[in-house]
């Protein structure tokens, strides 16, 4: 997996999702550009590829909202 500048190690999902991209983020991983200014991600689910990335700006969505709402109240 690719390294980023400042990634904190101790990000990481906070709930394991059935379908979650966790297992297979080595291979998410390598079809995301390099430099990427705001990151998108229309089905959170348990946030695996977004915690990994731990980009500076990104807009999350997903069909159970109590994700989304959860990820707000922590980051916002």
């Amino acid at each position: 997996m690719r390294e980023f500048r400042g990634k904190n190690k101790l990000v990481s999902p906070v709930v394991k999702w059935v379908g979650g991209k966790r297992r297979i983020l080595d291979r998410i991983m390598k079809y995301i550009p390099q430099n990427v200014s705001t990151y998108y991600e229309p089905f959170l689910g348990g946030g695996a590829v977004l915690f990994e990335l731990q980009p500076k700006k990104a807009v999350v969505n997903d069909v159970k909202t109590i994700f989304s709402e959860f990820l707000n109240t922590q980051v916002y």
